[in-house]
């Protein structure tokens, strides 16, 4: 196989597919104005933008986003593509290797700029930084060494745990704070057609994040501060048998589960209790109404002797790096993208969901005046600090250093293929747990 220099400085299309562990080119669905044109010295050169948000009221806004700043940049088109969280990171491995990635990328985990710059495959935007009025937590997320690899496209809390206050109170409980309280909690509301709780059980990315936070709630960990792989300790066999404890708690199709019908399950009523982000509201909001006054944000449970801690974080946006991106004018759309108007649009198109990164914007009158963030503003602040005391999955604590290489974990989905060797396949938690540090040093060796 001959070699292409087009995936990033110093990196071959061979060099990528090993070090990133994949092979071939995947599209996503493309909607947009056209398709990219890569010919030196067009007129009008074009941006291809991946997104996550595929919600038909953020596709909308993202195509009248587009239309406005087409109409003022006529040299610049945008093709907008929708891929999933769950398989993004080797979709872009991928179009690395064959020299084609996308100018930009929004929404995505944490987890996949992080293995990107580890690779030096993204741009640098320290002079699109400086412009904005950005929240300085959300530029440390993506900052490293002063270099700025990426910017939160939003802040998102997914670990929030959601209850419905009606069915607690109907059992003459309160909101869980612990395990064992969780546990009671769950077993009590599973009646009626009803279950007490929905987790993603399913191999994909949602699993993966779950893992990370009970391992973590439990006093495991999973790369050290040294870079050690330590997956396989107590910590991991207590959260799987904690998660292996409480599976008949959650509905029958959970071993699928990611994060749609994780969601799904708690909007429409199969759930007491879910685990999301405020995306929670909005789809409240459109899709069952009736339970709008019934549902209350809180911290997730952990053990009583355990951990507190949540994963949050800053969904990315970034720019790509590779001899065919158009940067420019990538850059052009980031700055008009985080402009006032349109960023307002943005975050509104999935409020509470998306939670501004841009301080102006998350102060201005216009985007606190939304029906659900007056209605739910008690709810926000939950959030809020949640993410104030959560971590990231590419600095997983205060004393870890950046690991880049979390991508690749995340991407193989190894965490939540050890959940299924244990809930599906009946593995002893050590065993699957053993399974999994092996992988796992496989990965950070590569």
């Amino acid at each position: 196989m001959a070699e292409t220099k087009q995936a990033g400085p110093g990196w071959s299309r061979r060099k990528v597919l090993k070090g990133l562990g994949v092979g071939g080119l995947a599209a996503g669905a493309t909607i947009g104005s056209s398709v990219n044109n890569f010919a030196i010295g067009q007129s009008q050169r074009t941006v291809r933008i991946w997104t996550t948000q595929s919600a038909p009221d953020q596709v909308k806004i993202y195509r009248d986003m587009i239309s406005e700043f087409e109409a003022k940049n006529p040299r610049i088109k945008i093709a907008l593509e929708l891929v999933s969280n769950d398989d993004i990171y080797p979709k872009l491995a991928a179009a690395h290797a064959a020299g084609q990635p996308p100018e930009i990328c929004s929404n995505t985990n944490t987890a996949v700029p992080g293995a990107l710059y580890g690779n030096k495959l993204l741009e640098p935007l320290n002079d699109v930084a400086k412009e904005i009025d950005f929240t300085p937590e959300s530029l440390a997320a993506f900052n490293d060494g002063g270099e700025q690899f990426a910017f939160g496209a939003a802040l998102t809390v997914i670990t929030t745990m959601w209850v419905r206050t009606d069915l607690l109170a109907a059992e003459g409980l309160s909101v869980p704070k612990h395990w064992d309280e969780y546990t009671a909690a769950i077993k009590a509301m599973t009646k009626n057609g009803v279950y007490g709780t929905a987790l993603p059980y399913g191999k994909g990315a949602f699993a993966n994040r779950i893992m990370d936070m009970f391992i973590r709630q439990a006093g495991g960990d999973i790369v050290a501060p040294d870079m050690s792989v330590v997956f396989d300790n107590p910590g991991t066999h207590r959260a799987l048998e904690f998660l292996k404890e409480i599976r008949p708690y959650s509905p029958p199709g959970a071993n699928n589960y990611s994060f749609g019908e994780t969601l799904n399950a708690f909007v429409t009523g199969a759930s007491a209790i879910g685990i999301y982000s405020g995306r929670t509201l909005v789809n409240i909001w459109a899709q069952n109404p009736g339970l709008k006054d019934k549902v209350k944000a809180a911290f997730y449970a952990y053990p009583r002797d355990g951990q507190r801690y949540w994963c949050s974080g800053y969904d990315a946006y970034f720019i790509n790096k590779g001899s065919r991106v158009n940067v420019d004018e990538a850059k052009e759309f980031t700055r008009f993208h985080y402009s006032p108007g349109p960023y307002t649009k943005f975050v509104h198109g999935a409020v509470g969901h998306n939670l501004p990164v841009v301080k102006s914007v998350a102060a201005s009158p216009i985007y606190q005046d939304h029906p659900i963030l007056k209605a739910h503003q008690a709810d926000i602040d939950t959030m809020m600090a949640i993410a104030s005391e959560a971590h990231i999955n590419i600095k997983p604590t205060a004393r870890h250093p950046f690991i880049y290489k979390m991508g690749d974990i995340y991407g193989s989905n190894v965490m939540a293929e050890v959940l299924q060797r244990v809930v599906v396949n009946g593995e002893t938690p050590k065993a699957a747990a053993a399974w999994g540090q092996d992988r796992i040093a496989q990965i950070m060796k590569g």
